[in-house]
């Protein structure tokens, strides 16, 4: 960019202010500001700064009129002035041609750019920019210094580099550390310098570690093929610890290391050290479980593995903290991987067991990978990591999320450590073993205690020759085992409940099918069992029915009441698969009221919703948009609630700057609800939900997830649909920031707990109930009544509101009512106890009710 050049009273009145600038030494740390002298200030506003120039303008614009000037050597004193005097620094072509104006002139040496080289940000602006940072959003379409000036600056500049690192490295402090440049220096003597600093430090460890910390930035040293070749020759001589020890190091630089494996004759561990720079491809995405799949076809025979992995797998963590150990003990908890493969092999086992204690995520996950200790069996391995994840209930939403996933990862690991093909079959083989190797019957004196696999609730019973006692006997309650068989109760009850959310909860949302083998394995859980003969199956060629295990070979009952077998021989065929019915495959057949009124009529308790499950089709208007739904969005919603029910369901947030969001993973895409309005993360404070829809990838770690190309909303399988809005609908139902209103719930909710309702009144043969859209209408014998199926208003025909207060339906529910699902729905308990209520007003004790009836129902004398 052209300019005019500086007269030369300006010039020498510039050079006059500067030489009394305090320079870029007066900023060593980022925190502290860089006064500019008001002098100075005032003449670069006056001079360089016409209009609205804001103090960095005016800097760039005295540059650009000094570059103009001939050269001469009071130019160039000028241009050195101007880069030791500006502490905030040049942007962008001004630093260029102020680097390079020297440069040209012979001038740019040490004494210009040490100082620099002293300031963390611009010791960035001077070094080559790596390709990650390229990406970074601050430097987009910003020209990089290297990149632009000429070979022969850059060479100055690297010259002038590897003298800078010398100066810091030969007595490294902590103030020193801190200055290194983003700069791998050239030439064997860095790594020399590294290995001379790693023997001071195992000779006489410092306390602020910045001989490790040096040791691991010189390990990085750029070497030519020649120098590398003179490298092994000077230290094949050396002590077996130090060659050791530059394995290490070099190991430890990640990114283009030094191959010194020849100085432990170890040329075959080249495929496990490619391994390790290259990382281990995931076999679960969803919690970046490790593939051991692939350490197997390079892994070294058990004694090399112990004394070359620890080495291979060292961090600039692991050498900071302990360059005595070089890693066995001690890899940093950022660097998962080394930690997973040191696990494989037990070489870190009381470093994990020490993080264990403090719920590190990486940790959790190495359980599954230690090996199993003498006497320890898988089942043992198995409770440990179950006892991991009870743990994460006392966490916040986030971390209890992150914290499950790496049990999840332990699971993984541990299902490939012992030949299960996948954590799911690892899972269903534990429970099951759990239940049939569990005692389950005691005796106490005179008293028989059992119990009751298949009940959900796992209940205890206590006989006396042989009949059932209602609550547990004193003598009971003091004999010293009673204890240990409330703890089987207590685990047995926690198997029915993982049992519950991780795999009924998953078959009904899934509409996934089982094969033989599969199903077969679920029938062994006695807590499996009960539940899925509460469910209505469904095999892949459309039979429908109810579970009846009473004959020789299972068989589906339908609604017609007619058992179709489904074993061996059965015709139903397992083997074409077997699993739970969604909504939308009976509405799809027109069985779904037919089911719903079956499972109330046989007051069957569904362990999840089933037949009553919210269900959700496309609308017009979301088919033309194409790819966003906007049918909750704009609604604000509790954070921290809204957190919890997400993480509940399997979804992960990620809070950009550009735009938050959380996802889940739902068949073969994943489900999207952005956020309009949100804090540094969801649990902050107050959330705005926006449009939900589906990409085809998530990428990325933690917060920073990329989202994938959209898909077409009419593309998205209808069950993952579904359930997607599902999980939406909850969120804006529970964590409203509003009270309920006329409008809420939607109109799927509002379906469901209508259907609900009728099932019901029918079972009862209440015929002074109807339903009216969105109201349940009353005819009393006191007076008629809308009860509003969502928010549970009670308006008394023609007008006038009356008050049931829900605290007291929530306590005692209607004796008559029955809600057909295990999960918890107190609106909906609230809502049909009102109903109830009132169909029977004849019969209303409160006399707060009675009189709002009176009064509310009384003509008005006008």
């Amino acid at each position: 960019m052209s300019a005019v050049p500086a007269t030369d009273e300006v010039a020498h009145r510039l050079g006059e202010l500067l030489a009394r600038a305090a320079g870029p030494l007066r900023q060593l740390a980022d925190e502290v500001p860089f006064d500019v002298p008001v002098e100075l200030h005032t003449f670069l506003q006056e001079t360089f700064g016409p209009g609205s120039y804001g103090l960095h303008e005016c800097w760039d614009a005295a540059a650009r009129a000094v570059l103009e000037r001939p050269v001469t050597p009071e130019r160039t004193a000028l241009l050195r002035s101007l880069l030791l005097g500006n502490g905030s620094g040049f942007r962008g072509w001004e630093l260029i041609r102020l680097v390079q104006g020297l440069y040209d002139a012979g001038a740019l040496d040490d004494d210009v750019l040490h100082p620099l080289l002293r300031v963390r940000h611009r010791s960035w602006e001077l070094c080559p920019v790596d390709p990650a940072r390229r990406e970074q959003p601050h430097f987009h379409d910003r020209p990089a210094l290297w990149d632009e000036v000429s070979a022969g600056c850059r060479d100055r500049i690297a010259d002038s580099l590897d003298r800078f690192v010398d100066l810091l490295c030969a007595a490294p402090t902590a103030e020193s550390v801190r200055q290194l440049p983003p700069w791998r220096p050239r030439g064997t003597r860095f790594f020399l310098r590294a290995l001379e600093l790693w023997r001071a430090e195992t000779t006489a460890p410092g306390g602020d570690r910045a001989r490790g910390t040096a040791a691991v930035y010189l390990a990085r040293a750029r070497l030519t093929e020649a120098e590398q070749v003179s490298l092994l020759d000077e230290l094949g001589t050396r002590p077996r610890a130090e060659r050791e020890a530059a394995v290490a190091l070099a190991a430890s630089a990640r990114e283009q290391p030094l191959d010194l494996l020849e100085l432990l004759d170890a040329a075959d561990a080249r495929p496990l050290a490619r391994l390790i720079r290259a990382g281990v491809a995931p076999v679960d995405p969803e919690s970046d479980a490790i593939d051991l799949g692939a350490l197997r076809r390079v892994e070294l025979p058990a004694e090399r593995m112990a004394e070359l992995l620890p080495l291979l797998c060292a961090t600039a963590t692991t050498v900071t903290a302990d360059l005595a150990g070089l890693g066995a003990g001690s890899v940093g908890a950022a660097d998962d991987l080394p930690e997973f493969l040191l696990a494989r092999y037990g070489l870190n086992e009381p470093r994990v067991r020490e993080r264990l204690r403090r719920h590190a995520y990486s940790a959790i996950a190495c359980l599954g990978l230690l090996p199993l200790t003498a006497g320890e069996t898988v089942l043992d391995r198995y409770l440990e990591l179950r006892g991991c994840a009870k743990a994460a209930t006392r966490f916040g939403a986030e971390r209890r999320a992150n914290h499950l996933r790496a049990v999840h990862a332990g699971l993984w690991h541990l299902a490939q450590v012992t030949g299960y093909p996948s954590a799911d079959r690892l899972e269903w083989d534990m429970e099951a073993r759990l239940a049939t190797d569990t005692p389950q019957r005691w005796s106490i004196g005179a008293y028989t205690l059992s119990v009751d696999l298949a009940d959900p609730a796992v209940p205890l019973r206590v006989e006396r020759a042989g009949k059932r006692l209602a609550s547990v006997p004193k003598q009971v309650r003091q004999d010293p085992s009673y204890g240990e068989i409330r703890a089987v109760q207590e685990r047995l009850r926690e198997q029915a409940r993982r049992v519950r959310t991780g795999l009924i909860e998953p078959l009904v949302a899934g509409g996934d099918l089982l094969d033989a083998a599969g199903f077969d394995r679920l029938l062994a859980l006695p807590a499996a069992r009960a539940m899925l003969s509460a469910l209505v199956l469904r095999t892949a060629d459309g039979v429908f029915g109810l579970l009846d295990l009473s004959g020789a070979a299972p068989a589906l009952v339908g609604l017609d009441g007619v058992p179709v077998p489904i074993g061996a021989g059965g015709g139903a065929g397992v083997g074409v698969g077997i699993g739970a019915a969604h909504p939308l495959d009976l509405a799809a057949r027109d069985l779904l009221g037919g089911w719903q009124r079956e499972v109330v009529r046989r007051r069957i308790r569904q362990p999840v919703k089933q037949v009553f499950r919210e269900w959700y089709r496309l609308t017009a208007a979301e088919r033309e948009d194409g790819t966003w739904s906007l049918r909750f969005a704009g609604r604000d919603v509790a954070g921290a609630v809204a957190g919890r029910l997400l993480t509940a369901r399997g979804w992960r947030a990620s809070v950009r700057e550009d735009q938050p969001f959380a996802t889940r993973r739902l068949g073969g895409c994943h489900a999207v609800l952005r956020f309009d309005e949100l804090g540094h993360f969801l649990g902050e404070g107050s959330a705005r939900t926006g449009p939900t829809g589906f990409v085809e990838t998530v990428d990325g770690p933690g917060h920073s997830l990329v989202l994938g190309a959209a898909v077409p909303l009419a593309r998205v399988p209808a069950l993952d649909l579904s359930e997607a809005l599902r999980d939406v609908d909850l969120v804006v139902s529970v964590a409203a920031r509003q009270l309920p209103s006329e409008e809420s719930p939607s109109d799927s909710a509002a379906a469901v707990r209508g259907a609900l309702l009728a099932a019901l009144v029918a079972d009862l043969g209440l015929d002074r109930v109807t339903l009216d859209g969105r109201y349940a209408r009353v005819r009393g014998t006191r007076a008629d009544y809308r009860v509003h199926l969502g928010s549970g208003s009670v308006h008394v025909d023609p007008g006038g509101h009356l008050c049931i207060v829900p605290a007291g339906l929530t306590r005692t529910p209607h004796r008559d009512l029955f809600l057909p699902f295990a999960d918890d729905d107190e609106q909906t308990s609230v809502i049909l106890s009102k109903v109830l209520l009132l169909a029977d007003d004849e019969h209303i004790a409160d006399q707060d009710i009675l009189g709002q009836i009176a009064y509310v129902s009384a003509p008005v004398d006008r």
